[in-house]
């Protein structure tokens, strides 16, 4: 038990150790959902430096379960699968300053026992297979240190959102 608690202790203060040495040496690397940085996504109010691209990639799934078909049924033949993708590029303009662009995909898939449910307002029977492109996210982020303390950082930014309707739904 004490060299799992070792472990964990140690494994905890390594990564925290990592993670402040990145964000004090400023290293930025990708703009990301909701105009955060970093390949992990870190949220933090730092940008790429002057000139500097960036690049992330980002991927999650979901375990979800529908709405009900009729009242009663069973979350059981109501489970699907929701992965997503998404792609990330920015150019710091100045070393305050920053533009960037995002885009993916969305695969929802029925699972094992699906029978029937309600995804996103619309009733599937029987099993289904749901792709689409995700919204491509333009926008730009503006952040300001402190003179006198670098640890102390503020950032914006905003974002267009365009939408993109190639949906296929087997």
């Amino acid at each position: 038990m004490s060299k799992r608690t070792v472990l964990l202790g140690l494994a905890l203060s390594l990564s925290g150790a990592i993670a402040f040495g990145q964000v004090g040496a400023g290293v930025a690397v990708a703009p990301a959902q909701g105009g955060d940085i970093g390949l992990l996504t870190m949220p933090t109010a730092d940008n790429p430096r002057a000139g500097q691209f960036t690049l992330g990639l980002y991927g999650w799934l979901n375990q979800r379960v529908a709405a009900p078909f009729f009242q009663g049924d069973s979350d059981q033949i109501r489970a699907y699968r929701d992965a997503n993708g998404a792609l990330s590029i920015g150019l710091g303009l100045t070393d305050w300053w920053s533009v960037f662009a995002e885009g993916g995909i969305q695969e929802r898939h029925s699972r094992g026992a699906w029978e029937r449910g309600i995804v996103n307002g619309i009733p599937l029977v029987g099993p289904f297979d749901i792709q689409e492109g995700r919204k491509v996210r333009v926008g730009t982020k503006l952040n300001f240190h402190s003179e006198a303390d670098y640890d102390l950082r503020v950032a914006g930014w905003i974002a267009a959102h365009i939408p993109v309707s190639n949906a296929t739904i087997d």
